[in-house]
């Protein structure tokens, strides 16, 4: 609606001195113009020095797959979070540095540890929207020495999944699609089986799901009510620049033809420091919509020192919405 106001304000800039004009037509004709079209000035995106840091510590997982997780034959701590009383955060955030040690010099959960192998490390997490897009950094140390027994040839890959519909996800992180019978794991069986989400199997056991696959049918369905995990990726090598890639997860790990993930990453002083980028909107149905007012998962994984496969780092799952421009991750864990 043009106010009266707004005809006053028109005229004193028509009356004022060409210097004066050039100066108001700068800074309040824009503003003005914006009340005209019902539109709200633009915000300023938040600096990454203002944004609260969130400390996301990854650990070493050794060969713990969700069947693991859910079995109180092995894991004490099963029964009370298959119920929902309790979740992994809740027994083991104050020790997680010690967990991933145990993991990695434990026999049974890692057969064949890998030399010079850290255990775990802990990165800062900051998200923001800027332009209409989703903005992740991720700033963290890197190691003094490469691994020596697991090699890939990249020195470093970082990775986020998130997610807004999967279950599982929401509560167990990575794990919901790490199990028994994945590539490397106890129920491997040379099958070499990528990662996977239990409801893209006919059928799960103690072991996992194998190979039996619900119809196609089924796994588009899946896509279509969001039912996946999608993911971000940078592959970095110091003094080159990050290769960035996207994808999906559902009953294996899908790359997308076309990466909508950007990444720029800076290796200085010992430390990396990434930013992921992806625009709010969905590109393609295999993509997740980001929306105001909606609770997401994020879990990270971390492949340094020249590791693949299982032989990463990984973080328990935390939660974000979108209520303003500056985004604080919260850790997953019971509400008291």
């Amino acid at each position: 609606m043009f106010t009266c106001a707004m005809y006053h304000a028109i005229f004193h800039v028509i009356q004022a001195p060409a210097c004066a004009q050039k100066w108001i037509g700068a800074t309040l004709m824009p503003l003005l113009t914006m009340g005209l079209l019902g539109l709200s000035p633009p915000s300023r995106a938040a600096e990454w020095a203002d944004i609260p840091a969130t400390e996301v510590v990854f650990i070493y997982p050794g060969q713990i797959s969700l069947q693991w997780l859910l079995d109180p034959a092995i894991h004490k701590g099963a029964k009370k979070f298959r119920t929902g009383e309790r979740e992994c955060r809740d027994c083991h955030a104050w020790n997680l540095e010690d967990v991933g040690e145990k993991i990695l010099h434990s026999s049974i959960l890692e057969p064949t540890p890998p030399a010079n192998r850290r255990s775990s490390v802990a990165l800062k997490a900051r998200m923001r929207i800027v332009d209409d897009a989703m903005q992740v950094r991720l700033e963290w140390p890197a190691a003094t020495a490469n691994s020596t027994s697991v090699q890939s040839g990249a020195d470093t890959r970082i990775t986020l999944l998130l997610d807004d519909r999967v279950a599982s996800f929401s509560r167990a992180g990575c794990w919901a699609a790490c199990h028994a019978d994945s590539r490397t794991m106890p129920a491997d069986n040379g099958r070499n089986q990528d990662k996977y989400l239990i409801h893209s199997r006919s059928r799960m056991g103690p072991t996992g799901g194998g190979t039996g696959l619900k119809p196609a049918a089924d796994l588009n369905a899946s896509i279509t009510k969001g039912e996946f995990l999608e993911f971000w990726q940078a592959t970095l090598n110091p003094g080159k620049p990050a290769f960035a890639r996207s994808g999906y997860l559902l009953e294996k790990r899908h790359y997308h033809g076309t990466s909508h993930v950007s990444a720029d990453a800076t290796f200085s002083q010992g430390r990396w420091v990434t930013t992921l980028s992806r625009p709010l909107s969905a590109p393609a149905p295999d993509f997740k919509s980001f929306q105001p007012g909606v609770t997401y998962t994020v879990g990270f994984a971390l492949h340094d020192q020249f590791t693949a496969g299982r032989f990463h780092l990984v973080s328990y799952p935390y939660t974000f919405r979108i209520d303003g421009d500056s985004i604080p991750l919260k850790p997953v864990q019971t509400e008291k």
